[in-house]
């Protein structure tokens, strides 16, 4: 895997790569997205998840919603690896609430421990099958990590034609 740069100019004209960024094959399926101005934001939303968008408007750091090609099967990997999560989330949530209904602390301990495993297995899934996005100071580029060579080469042809 490997990195590749858009330019918001080009996002805000409706022009993105025509292949798929985690398996580089032509689509004209797409998801939007949020960059946001953090130094390791593809890191941070591993860590944090949606959490990081409210962070950076706390933080005052520029936010900007971003396109990024996708194709079905990428998003349906994306989606079943994120289903699982929501399960084990699921399954913490019942036990916690169970646990303070009935005061019983082995319950709560196993509803915290779902939880975490829940968010680490997200995070992971996260890390794997979706790419990073870091909004480079000053808002004129949008640096993706973790994206398909294909991909790559396509965002730079796109980006050298547009400069």
């Amino acid at each position: 895997m490997t990195r590749a740069a858009l330019r918001t100019a080009d996002q805000r004209r409706g022009r993105v790569p025509d292949r798929c960024v985690k398996h580089g094959v032509r689509t004209d399926g797409a998801v939007h997205a949020w960059a946001v101005g953090f130094a390791r934001a593809d890191l941070l939303w591993a860590a944090l998840g949606p959490l990081l968008r409210p962070l950076a408007g706390l933080a005052r750091r520029p936010a900007e919603r971003v396109v990024v090609p996708l194709s079905a099967p990428a998003w349906a990997s994306l989606r079943a690896g994120l289903r699982g999560t929501v399960v084990v989330a699921g399954l913490g949530d019942g036990a916690l609430v169970l646990g303070l209904a009935q005061g019983d602390p082995g319950l709560l301990v196993l509803g915290g421990v779902l939880l975490l495993t829940a968010w680490l297995i997200r995070g992971a899934v996260l890390w794997r099958r979706w790419v990073g996005l870091v909004l480079r100071p000053g808002g004129d580029e949008v640096v993706l990590t973790r994206v398909h060579a294909d991909f790559a080469e396509a965002a730079k042809a796109l980006f050298t034609t547009s400069v």
